[in-house]
C-alpha cells in the first residue's frame, strides 16, 4: 500500500513540476518551505529525500524560480500559523489557495489576499533565508 501511494505522489509532484519547465505560458514560482520539511524521510526512504534536494537544486537555479528556506530556529512567524498559496495573474488579481485536512479553500476576497500578501511580504524579507543562501544549504 505505501509503495502504491508514493507512486501517486511522484506522479502528481511530477504533473505539478512540468508546469515550470512547459515552454508555452512562462510560469514563475517563489516558494518558502521550512527547513524542517527538508529533514523529512518519506516512509524510509533516503533516496527521495536525496532527490528532492537535488531537484530543489536544479530548480532553484531557473530564472523564474526562487526558492527561500526557513531556518529551523524560526519557529514563530507569519507562516506558522497554516500553509497558503498565492496565485497571481496578469492584470493585477490573485486567489489564495489553502489546502486543508478535508477540503481546500480558494478565496479571491481582497482583505483575505491582502493579508496573505503581507504575510510572504514579511516571510520573504524577514524571515527566510536568503535565496543564494537557501540554495547553499
Amino acid at each position: 500500500m505505501a509503495d502504491m501511494v508514493a507512486d501517486m505522489v511522484a506522479d502528481m509532484n511530477s504533473a505539478r513540476q512540468s508546469i515550470l519547465t512547459r515552454e508555452s505560458a512562462p510560469f514563475e514560482l517563489r516558494a518558502v518551505v521550512h527547513e524542517v520539511a527538508l529533514l523529512n524521510e518519506f516512509e524510509g526512504r533516503p533516496y527521495i529525500r536525496k532527490d528532492q534536494h537535488r531537484r530543489l537544486k536544479e530548480l532553484s537555479e531557473r530564472p523564474d524560480v526562487t526558492i527561500q528556506i526557513v531556518p529551523l530556529c524560526r519557529s514563530v512567524h507569519p507562516g506558522s500559523l497554516g500553509d497558503f498559496e498565492i496565485l497571481s495573474y496578469d492584470g493585477g488579481g490573485a486567489t489564495v489557495y489553502r489546502e486543508l485536512p478535508a477540503s481546500s479553500l480558494m478565496t479571491t476576497d481582497a482583505e483575505e489576499v491582502a493579508a496573505c500578501q503581507a504575510a510572504a511580504k514579511t516571510l520573504s524579507a524577514e524571515v527566510t533565508l536568503s535565496a543564494e543562501q537557501s540554495a547553499a544549504r
